[in-house]
């Protein structure tokens, strides 16, 4: 009971002391705090792992994101490019590069629409281009505004810009019918000027709500579809070890993270995901990645440091299936922890014996 106290005067603390960060009061309190760790315990009990082909026509690098239902489409790094893999990781195509009519620029994000069986890619910021399931090239919708990542539901597109534009105040907006219909979570003046590459920073948690949260904010937002609202659900609660409940300003991404590691902060929670009624995210604490992990039904929040017994730590969330949440490994990674004699799990063990350094990387699917 007294901790529960403790925790609710620190965070009306936070709020009072810091009125330029976000200071709406928040319904429930996530404890991604060092005194809410588990160290007997990982995040995940099992797995499966998904080998995808290697040709000379799919050598992949630092891989993104994931979506993986009937086939596996993949981003391969920021300004890549996207490719198409069966459930078992067979090749099957990936969009060219170029200048030319419906060909990638720097590419940043994607999305799989299956009701109307089309690949919507987000490109050099501004455009949206759109792919049959087959690869081939439809037309290109213009944003009204800059994004790095964006999502989709029905006809409206959800949109989120890590400081890139100067002109807008806001990092999420939402865009309908060639529109620009609702904007929100407000820049922070301190970090505005800090520019960041995104994993991952909406969820869906149901027909109607979306879960939003990012690195510069310690809060996680829900977004209604049906009324438009944009609602503060959680606070990310790090004891004061979180750069954002810190009054620093940055002049740039080179002073944040210096500042960071000077000071011991973390700089940002990330990572998010949202399955099977729990919250996923990732920290970064002392060279070595944290997995925080809330119970929606329990109301209930872990820190783990194991994500898989057997396995590396990794911050590489790259997606989700229907199974469980997915990473990304290169084969060098995992042999270079099989060589520091780590007790690798016997299916890994298994795993490293029929894969070369060369390959793809692997798709890990957690549960």
């Amino acid at each position: 009971m007294k901790q529960v106290v403790y925790i609710i005067g620190v965070l009306l603390l936070l709020v009072s002391c810091h009125s330029g960060k976000e200071s709406s009061v928040q319904k429930k309190i996530i404890d991604a705090s060092l005194e809410n760790i588990d160290e007997l315990n990982s995040v995940f009990k099992d797995f499966s792992v998904v080998c995808l082909e290697t040709t000379d026509s799919c050598l992949l690098e630092n891989i993104v994101k994931v979506e993986y239902q009937e086939d596996i489409y993949l981003l391969s790094s920021y300004g890549g490019t996207v490719y198409k893999f069966t459930k078992d990781g067979r090749y099957l195509w990936h969009l060219k590069q170029g200048n030319g009519p419906g060909e990638l620029i720097f590419a940043t994000d994607f999305f799989v629409d299956h009701s109307t069986r089309s690949v919507y890619v987000l490109d050099n910021y501004r455009d949206l281009k759109i792919y049959s399931f087959e690869g081939e090239y439809i037309k290109t919708e213009h944003l009204p505004a800059l994004a790095f990542l964006f999502t989709k539901r029905d006809d409206t597109f959800l949109c989120f810009d890590p400081n890139l534009s100067r002109k807008s105040d806001f990092n999420f907006y939402v865009y309908r019918h060639g529109e620009k219909v609702d904007e929100g979570l407000k820049k922070s003046d301190d970090s505005r000027n800090v520019g960041y590459m995104p994993g991952s920073v909406f969820a869906f948690a149901g027909d109607d709500s979306v879960y939003i949260q990012h690195m510069l904010s310690d809060s996680i937002y829900s977004y209604s579809l049906s009324d438009n609202s944009l609602t503060p659900l959680y606070f990310i609660y790090t004891n004061g070890l979180s750069v954002n409940s810190r009054d620093i300003h940055f002049p740039d991404s080179r002073s944040f993270y210096q500042i960071c590691k000077e000071q011991g902060l973390i700089p940002g929670v990330s990572g998010l995901s949202y399955f099977r009624h729990k919250i996923y995210l990732t920290m970064f604490y002392d060279n070595r990645p944290l997995y925080v992990v809330y119970d929606v039904d329990m109301q209930r929040s872990t820190v783990f440091t194991s994500l898989c017994e057997g396995f590396p730590g990794s911050t590489r969330c790259v997606g989700r299936s229907k199974e469980g949440i997915i990473y990304c490994y290169d084969v060098e990674e995992l042999a270079e922890y099989a060589g520091q004699g780590s007790a690798m799990n016997e299916r890994l063990m298994a795993l490293m014996k029929s894969v070369k350094p060369e390959d793809n990387p692997v798709l890990v699917v957690f549960r």
